[in-house]
């Protein structure tokens, strides 16, 4: 009897994702600050905007039953470099084996309100509503976008239409080339321009050494992983500014055409 391992290994993971549930965190950080690692093991963190949305994130998650949570504001340790590296490029990980990422639109009221959200334009929030299986939308009130019965926000249609209308982001990621993905990317920021290159790192399922302080370096690494692991030279259709050491790769993701054709999400729970 031949075996498919993959099917197997995806049956293992769904069961123990059943056993030990954890909610992750979606969100725009505040320009006031967030609570770090350290505020949070001392207890000396301050009532901040951060502060106060954290603990309503961990409500949140509680009182939709889960023990677990899990935010990178405060769950990664950012003095220790190791383990930011790591963290970094497992953060796509943190996000797919998620039972349920809750993400809370800071400027919605609803989803008439897309158009004007900052969530959508930042570049670490591109994975954070990819990689999770389950999602459920907040508004800047913490009023839930879809009914309370609606478990997994990407299963309803009404919402769905919304994001199609503010995002072009697709899935499945395998069937996607290299520049479809970066496209999706092109337009949007993130607050170091290292972390434009490192806020897609899951994306493309590779690893990169994490250096703050590099710039526009970060990007040209990142190209060069996606081109030793995918067979493929659609990396190469782009145009505009050109990296400063190397002439044949952009210097960012903008620099690659915005290719868009609706909305396509797995949706299996």
């Amino acid at each position: 009897m031949s075996i498919d391992f993959a099917q197997r290994d995806e049956a293992v993971r769904e069961i123990i994702q059943e056993i030990v549930k954890y909610a992750v965190f979606s969100h725009c950080w505040d320009a006031a600050g967030e609570p770090t690692y350290q505020d949070v093991t001392t207890g000396k963190h301050r009532c901040t905007a951060g502060s106060k949305k954290l603990t309503r994130f961990c409500k949140t998650a509680k009182s939709l039953g889960y023990k677990l949570a899990w935010s990178d504001t405060c769950c990664i340790d950012k003095s220790n470099m190791v383990e930011l590296s790591e963290t970094i490029n497992a953060m796509f990980q943190w996000y797919s084996h998620s039972h349920l990422c809750i993400i809370h639109l800071a400027k919605s009221y609803s989803s008439s309100d897309f158009d004007h959200e900052p969530w959508f334009t930042r570049g670490w929030t591109l994975q954070e509503l990819l990689a999770p299986r389950r999602v459920k939308f907040y508004n800047r009130t913490w009023q839930p976008l879809t009914s309370d019965t609606t478990t997994n926000d990407k299963e309803d249609k009404v919402l769905l239409s919304a994001l199609s209308a503010a995002t072009a982001s697709q899935r499945p990621l395998s069937l996607q080339t290299t520049a479809k993905i970066m496209s999706w990317a092109s337009k949007r920021k993130t607050t170091r321009v290292e972390d434009m290159a490192y806020s897609l790192i899951g994306l493309f399922r590779v690893n990169i050494r994490i250096g703050y302080g590099e710039g526009e370096n970060a990007f040209p690494r990142l190209v060069g992983a996606i081109m030793m692991t995918r067979p493929n030279w659609d990396v190469f259709a782009w145009v505009g500014k050109a990296s400063s050491d190397y002439p044949a790769i952009p210097c960012s993701p903008a620099c690659y055409p915005n290719l868009t054709s609706g909305w396509l999400l797995r949706t299996s729970g």
